[in-house]
């Protein structure tokens, strides 16, 4: 591994709380990357939840998010946040790059450009469960 990799683990090892939460043969089911690189473990499909949990302990997400409540998920992606799960089935880490808005009264999905953190992020965890990694557009 390069030398840039292994601080990258060490970064990570340090903002995890339980080894658990970053064990190689035992991933959790996802991710959210918020736009300036930072992740947050998401246990058992409760990206709801985890959006949740980031929003309220951010206060101008919160005020944002009071303003115009849709789900917290959707809020997150518009805020270009990087939703991501291991998807088990084709061993590879999938990530969502778009929200929802509504068009007509119908709900139709926007995509939005990722941040080069965000991204650097997401290669790293792949690279870190030695897994291929690709966006989600749709």
């Amino acid at each position: 591994m390069t030398e840039q990799f292994d601080k990258f683990v060490k970064f990570i090892l340090e903002k995890v709380q339980t080894m658990e939460e970053l064990n190689r043969e035992s991933p959790p089911y996802g991710f959210w990357i918020s736009p300036s690189g930072e992740y947050t473990v998401v246990k058992h499909q409760q990206h709801d939840s985890v959006a949740d949990s980031i929003i309220s302990k951010n206060p101008s997400l919160k005020k944002k998010y009071m303003s115009d409540p849709v789900s917290q998920a959707n809020f997150l992606s518009r805020e270009r946040y990087i939703r991501v799960v291991f998807a088990h089935y084709t061993n590879m880490l999938l990530g969502d790059c778009f929200y929802y808005a509504q068009n007509a009264g119908e709900w139709v999905p926007i995509r939005f450009e990722p941040t080069s953190s965000s991204l650097k992020t997401f290669k790293d965890l792949a690279n870190f469960y030695g897994i291929r990694s690709r966006m989600e557009i749709r």
